[in-house]
C-alpha cells in the first residue's frame, strides 16, 4: 500500500502516528482489494477482540472510501473467523463501548469511528504492527 492509495480523510489518521510501515504490516493490497495481514489481534479478551476487529475494519473501509464505518454483519463474520464471536454478549460489547462510535448499537446497521474510536485506532494499529 502506497500513501497515494490511501483516500485523503483516512491520512489524517496517519497524521496522528501511524507509518505507511505499520499500515502495510496491518493491510495489504491485492487486486485493488485491501486484506487484513494479521491473524493475531494481541488480545485474550474476547470482548477486546471483537472491538478491535471493529476499528480495524472501518479503517480497511477507510483507506479506499474514506469512511471510517463498517457493517455489523461483516463484524459478526469476522468474529467468527477469528473465533472471538460471542453472541449473547455481542450487541453488549458495543453498548459498552459506545463512546468509540458515533452512533448507538442497532442490530444489522453500521457505524462509524467517533473521535475516541479513531484515537484507539491508531493505539491499536501500532500494537498490531510491532
Amino acid at each position: 500500500i502506497k500513501l497515494s492509495d490511501i483516500h485523503t480523510k483516512a491520512r489524517k489518521l496517519l497524521e496522528k502516528g501511524i507509518s505507511i510501515e505499520q499500515v502495510n504490516n496491518v493491510f495489504y493490497k491485492e487486486n485493488g482489494d485491501i486484506k487484513p495481514l494479521f491473524d493475531d489481534l494481541k488480545s485474550t479478551k474476547i470482548s477486546e477482540s471483537q472491538i478491535r476487529l471493529s476499528l480495524l475494519e472501518a479503517f480497511k473501509n477507510a483507506i479506499t472510501t474514506g469512511d471510517f464505518s463498517f457493517n455489523i454483519d461483516t463484524i459478526k463474520n469476522l468474529c467468527d473467523t477469528y473465533k472471538c464471536y460471542d453472541g449473547p454478549n455481542f450487541a453488549a460489547n458495543f453498548k459498552n463501548n459506545r463512546k468509540l462510535f458515533m452512533e448507538d448499537y442497532k442490530k444489522g446497521s453500521a457505524l462509524s469511528l467517533s473521535p475516541d474510536g479513531k484515537a484507539r485506532l491508531v493505539e491499536i494499529v501500532k500494537e498490531i504492527a510491532s
